[in-house]
């Protein structure tokens, strides 16, 4: 009697599903079928979803182009059913033996009213495509357009739009500092002269977004769109299922990126956030999502050959953010995540769109991804140098 294969399914087609999906397909051997499942069948190159917002066009990739040997299968996901190691999907159900979760995240849209409704957003190119009409038609109007955000998404996604549209009345709003906790006061202060066309308002509350204006600190401020880009939360769907979640509703994993008493579940990317200090901390971004993919491909590659599990460490080595198609600053780091030097102006833009280019790169070719172990070994030189160098997350049911 034929053994029927074991079922290993990614949920995701970012950059922490893509890669697994197709390190998975290449070391389960023939007894396993490997399935990547994702609302949409063409991968997006999220960290250029800026310069798709000011008019760029990025070449159309076949999710099933990336994956090797693994299967692709379009649909969205609506539920897990951990009792029954099920995928609930839009169209039919999927039994899993093994699951990575790596569903990725959104900009959040719950913490102020408004936003949902009326704000724009850079989610998938669409989006982006919707945020450069809205700057070409505020443009025309002589209107303002408003970002909401001083991460580094709305700090690329300003610059990018203040040169393609030099004339464009743009504002940045922010809630804290621009650039807080991710760049240093060097490279701050090379953004800040990269805004200099760019109204900046930093310290202020959004406490309301309407469809042509913003409510500010309790003042009404007319503008012809709002986009917003002030933060990020994971897909609902762990929390739904009744796993432990962190504040920005990442699924809690364990060292191996498993999940605590389920040792077929494992996370990697935005959607995932690990118990204990692995090192520096793990921001929601393509430079931690692909180490946490590979270290959860390999982990559950162990389990079935019956190897022992590695631990996942994160060194960090630096921001990069693209000012526009001529600038950029890279801000250093230390291994812990600690700022040390800058390098801006041309050669920090070539150096962003290297690791933009790079990052494509070891998705098609997997040899790339041995570059990955270079986290690895700064996160154990960093965990061994701090062992608690930043708060565990709190965990919600």
């Amino acid at each position: 009697m034929t053994r029927a294969p074991l079922q290993i399914v990614v949920l995701g087609g970012g950059y922490a599903g893509v890669l697994a999906a197709r390190r998975l397909a290449r070391g389960a051997g023939p007894t396993a079928r490997v399935t990547l499942v994702d609302a949409s069948d063409t991968f997006v190159e999220r960290i250029r979803l800026h310069q798709v917002a000011a008019g760029a066009t990025l070449r159309v990739r076949p999710i099933a182009s990336l994956i090797g040997r693994a299967i692709f299968r379009r649909g969205r996901v609506r539920a897990l059913d951990l009792v029954r190691k099920q995928v609930v999907l839009d169209d039919g159900v999927l039994d899993v033996d093994y699951l990575v979760n790596a569903l990725g995240s959104a900009v959040q849209t719950t913490a102020v009213a408004g936003v949902a409704e009326h704000a724009l957003r850079l989610d998938d190119p669409a989006s982006a495509g919707a945020v450069g009409a809205a700057a070409r038609r505020a443009l025309e109007q002589g209107a303002t357009l408003a970002v909401v955000g001083g991460g580094l998404t709305g700090i690329e996604l300003a610059t990018e739009l203040a040169e393609a549209h030099p004339r464009l009345s743009l504002a940045l709003y922010c809630r804290g500092h621009l650039g807080a906790g991710a760049l240093g006061p060097a490279a701050v202060a090379h953004v800040r002269a990269a805004l200099a066309g760019v109204a900046v308002h930093e310290q202020v509350r959004i406490e309301r977004v309407e469809a042509d204006a913003l409510i500010v600190d309790g003042a009404r401020v007319a503008v012809a769109a709002v986009v917003w880009c002030a933060g990020f939360v994971a897909s609902p769907l762990a929390a739904a299922a009744g796993l432990a979640v962190d504040a920005q509703g990442r699924m809690l994993v364990d060292d191996t990126l498993a999940v605590p008493g389920l040792p077929w579940l494992f996370g990697a990317g935005d959607a995932a956030a690990p118990l204990g200090p692995v090192g520096a901390p793990l921001p929601m971004a393509c430079k931690t999502a692909m180490p946490m993919a590979a270290t959860a491909a390999d982990n559950l590659l162990a389990a079935l050959h019956g190897a022992a599990p590695h631990r996942f460490r994160f060194g960090d080595t630096g921001v990069c953010v693209s000012l526009g198609r001529r600038d950029g600053v890279i801000q250093h780091r230390g291994a812990q995540g600690d700022s040390r030097g800058v390098t801006r102006g041309r050669v920090g833009a070539w150096v962003k769109e290297s690791v933009c280019r790079f990052t494509l790169r070891a998705l098609r070719f997997p040899v790339l991804t041995r570059a990955l172990r270079l986290y690895d070994r700064r996160g154990a030189r960093a965990l061994a140098a701090a062992p608690a160098p930043h708060q565990l997350p709190s965990a919600t049911p």
